[in-house]
């Protein structure tokens, strides 16, 4: 390897060429207009997916995009300081002793103000189901609505991955969706 081999081009399809023929993605104009640039979206049943180039990895959209998220979780990791507000106590104490592997791995990036309490991560579609993104996922926002969320990958993201990081995701909305009581 030569030392400019790390700046050619990748000779196969990009991911995002890959996840647009699994997927059968058009390039769209986002229907929330504080999402800008290039917006590639599809459908798997009745919900709408989304996927966005961002730097080095995706953004996808699973279910309804909004402007606003209600939940805001951010991967551990040893490159990323955590905040000191931003401690596992926070889920720890929203989800209780089932959250566990969830406080291990996110933490909260935003906080309300004053005592708060996020009762979607009790469901064990969502306390359950986060830890099991695969390690690309950075970051999970749920909209305001809860009738969407949004997943931030790094560039470790593969086809596989995010196969199953969409699943996952698809399995969350339907039991965050008001008309699917569980």
């Amino acid at each position: 390897m030569g030392i400019f081999d790390r700046f050619r081009k990748p000779t196969g399809k990009s991911l995002l060429e890959q996840l647009k023929s699994v997927y059968a993605l058009e390039e769209k104009t986002p229907y929330e207009s504080s999402i800008m640039g290039e917006w590639w979206e599809g459908r798997i049943g009745d919900r709408s997916i989304a996927f966005q180039n961002r730097g080095r990895g995706l953004a996808v959209f699973v279910g309804k995009a909004e402007e606003i998220s209600d939940i805001y979780l951010v991967r551990r990791s040893a490159g990323r300081p955590v905040p000191a507000d931003a401690s596992a106590a926070h889920i720890e104490r929203i989800a209780g002793p089932e959250g566990k592997a969830l406080a291990s791995q996110f933490y909260l990036g935003a906080l309300p103000q004053g005592r708060f309490d996020f009762p979607q991560l009790r469901l064990p579609a969502l306390r359950d189901g986060i830890p099991q993104f695969s390690s690309s996922v950075q970051e999970v926002m749920l909209f305001e609505s809860l009738l969407g969320l949004n997943l931030i990958t790094d560039p470790t993201a593969t086809l596989e991955t995010m196969r199953a990081d969409v699943k996952l995701a698809l399995v969350m909305i339907e039991a965050l969706d008001p008309a699917n009581p569980a």
